[in-house]
């Protein structure tokens, strides 16, 4: 029995940056979920009191900021309708709803 990689899919052109595509934009899935995984891994390693509010270390709070950042350009890509129906299949929203509830900064606070 011989083994090989699975064949591409039927609506595949060749061009790898195609698969990587939310929708018919260029934004990348790859970076979306990596940016979702921080978070969680921010959310869960921090306690909710400390969480983008300490002073202490200059590189965490880069490292904050910079998150932070990633999260307002998602907010910005939410304009978009493939974007949102992205989102909404993977039910990404109901996940940062959940990690952000538990968070207890004033500029995080989810109604």
């Amino acid at each position: 029995m011989s083994t090989r990689n699975p064949s591409p899919p039927p609506d595949y052109d060749g061009n790898a940056k195609q698969l990587d595509m939310i929708g018919d934009t260029t934004y990348s899935r790859r970076w979306l979920f990596s940016l979702l995984i921080k978070l969680l891994e921010k959310v869960n390693s921090e306690t909710s009191a400390t969480w983008l509010s300490s002073d202490e270390d200059p590189s965490r709070k880069e490292s904050e900021t910079e998150l932070e950042e990633q999260l307002c350009c998602l907010w910005d890509l939410t304009v978009n309708r493939d974007v949102l129906k992205f989102l909404d299949e993977f039910e990404i929203v109901s996940i940062f709803n959940n990690a952000l509830g538990s968070v207890q900064n004033p500029r995080l606070l989810v109604r």
